[in-house]
């Protein structure tokens, strides 16, 4: 009859959109199994680096820290008091270069040895670098005359040497 047909097309008419919806909240947890896959990649890629950049902060403290237990690797640990204006804005230089951890301090003796100002010590970068990055800029001169020989330390020196005004 016309009332059963009507409500057979009602019926099939909801039945369309329901399993419309059905395969859209299917597509839509397949999309999120994607999402959850490549957030799963982009946390082990997070976790990776910041284990990298553990290990890298363990290397540059190691690299920076002065060894009051094994001076034979650390060069000279009894440092000299400033003297005057200019040996203490070169002590306070040095001990800035770092963060306050002391280990640009062991080469106060030979900084102010070669240099009595801040600018003096400025005159060491290169107005075209020799090589690649901050170390690049610096005079390799500089550091083999102050025996500055850990990678460490020879950056440390050149960003400070860098941003020095």
């Amino acid at each position: 009859t016309a009332a059963a047909s009507e409500w057979q097309r009602k019926f099939e008419t909801i039945a369309s959109k329901w399993h419309a919806k059905a395969e859209e909240q299917e597509a839509l947890k397949g999309r999120l199994a994607d999402a959850q896959a490549e957030a799963g990649k982009w946390q082990n890629k997070f976790v990776s680096a910041a284990l990298a950049a553990s290990e890298w902060q363990k290397k540059y403290d190691e690299a920076t820290r002065v060894d009051k237990e094994r001076p034979d690797l650390a060069g000279e640990q009894a440092f000299e008091e400033p003297q005057g204006d200019n040996e203490q804005e070169l002590f306070d230089w040095l001990e800035r270069l770092d963060g306050g951890q002391g280990g640009p301090l062991q080469y106060f003796g030979a900084i102010k040895g070669g240099f009595e100002t801040l600018a003096q010590i400025k005159s060491v970068r290169l107005d075209t670098p020799v090589g690649p990055g901050n170390l690049g800029c610096i005079d390799p001169a500089f550091f083999d005359t102050m025996g500055i020989k850990t990678f460490g330390h020879r950056l440390i020196f050149a960003q400070g040497i860098l941003a020095l005004p």
